[in-house]
């Protein structure tokens, strides 16, 4: 049986595939097709950048004005960057049939469409070509996986968070938490006893403990993901809405919440302590991360994270700081929001009146 999803595959045959369940029709253009017309798209924007920076692309003083810097180098350089190199990788994933390719090509268009945008707002000046590449760009967006532009749409609306997170710093280290939240110890509190940065948040979870306990287990890259924003943490692999038993059987010393690819202690943390389903300690050098799920009347979930970051004098620590103070609370938000989302979904979905039936009913109605 044919999935109801469809996804974007570069390397097939050009063909129009027929239709499901009354589902349009969709083309899918050969790899080679795509290698080429992406390649095409590379080719001129370098084409265009050379003749910028060395100057055998005339650029009238009143544009140069206008230029960022005013420097037809600099522009000439930004060109190759936003537009050529994506549309070369385009190109290339294409060509070795890589399954990251509808990806790539969604990214890429759509940074050929904002630099057409954006050099109308600049250069304040109309041209033919300018139409024909913001086409090429819709073309390169329409042959590309739309949950990308999803996700980079969602990034774009949180990026006031995470600009101004510093000004809020007070009130969102103790984001959905109570006072008394805030000031209990946690579990791994004393493997970091110095805190440059100590967020206490919490959300309630319409689901047991025993029902959350597993979101948590399968956290982080090449895994679950992390339930928040995906095309920043997770390589817009979107993260998953079902529990994976592959990871449930994780103990401690185990890599946890692996941030790279391959997974080792010296880059992901490593889990501490593990008590099901009520308290789960990640640690590495320098951080912690506790997990603690308290059980409410009415079958509910207070779910408590807590982090901690020690900044030690080091150059990787300018990241650290970068990452912590600008990027922390609104992937931690998004991700104390998905695992919410996720497991209540789950829950009802087990717990609707429609799975309750008795399987006589269920019988009869399939008769």
């Amino acid at each position: 049986m044919v999935p109801a999803r469809w996804v974007f595959c570069p390397w097939q045959p050009a063909t129009v595939t027929g239709t499901v369940e009354g589902m349009r029709p969709r083309f899918r253009p050969n790899r080679v097709a795509l290698a080429v017309y992406a390649g095409f798209i590379a080719l001129s924007a370098y084409f265009g950048s050379v003749g910028m920076i060395s100057g055998l692309l005339p650029v009238g003083a009143p544009l140069a004005q206008r230029l960022p810097l005013h420097s037809p180098v600099f522009a000439g350089i930004a060109l190759a960057l936003v537009v050529g190199l994506p549309a070369s990788v385009v190109a290339v994933l294409s060509w070795r049939r890589h399954p990251r390719t509808p990806d790539a090509a969604a990214l890429a268009g759509l940074l050929l469409v904002g630099w057409i945008a954006v050099e109308l707002v600049i250069a304040r000046q109309f041209s033919a070509l300018q139409v024909v590449y913001a086409a090429a760009g819709a073309g390169l967006i329409a042959l590309g996986n739309s949950a990308v532009l999803r996700q980079v749409a969602s990034v774009v609306v949180a990026l006031p968070l995470f600009v101004t997170a510093p000004l809020w710093r007070h009130w969102h280290l103790h984001w959905g938490a109570t006072s008394a939240e805030v000031a209990a110890a946690m579990p791994g509190d004393e493997l970091v006893p110095v805190s440059h940065f100590t967020a206490t948040r919490a959300i309630t979870v319409d689901a047991p403990p025993a029902a959350v306990w597993p979101w948590l287990l399968q956290v982080g890259y090449r895994r679950a993901g992390f339930y928040s924003y995906d095309l920043l943490d997770n390589l817009g692999r979107p993260s998953a809405k079902t529990v994976l038993p592959e990871w449930q059987h994780l103990r401690s010393g185990d890599v946890a919440a692996p941030m790279a690819n391959p997974s080792t202690p010296a880059t992901s943390f490593v889990i501490g302590q593990a008590e099901p389903p009520e308290q789960l300690v990640w640690i590495k050098p320098n951080s912690t991360w506790c997990w603690a799920l308290h059980a409410l009347p009415g079958g509910r979930t207070r779910l408590v994270a807590r982090l901690r970051q020690h900044y030690r004098a080091a150059p990787a620590t300018v990241i650290t700081v970068i990452l912590a103070e600008f990027g922390d609370f609104p992937m931690m938000r998004k991700m104390l929001l998905g695992i919410k989302q996720r497991v209540e979904t789950a829950t009802n979905a087990r717990t609707s009146p429609q799975r309750l039936r008795h399987p006589s009913s269920q019988k009869a109605t399939a008769r």
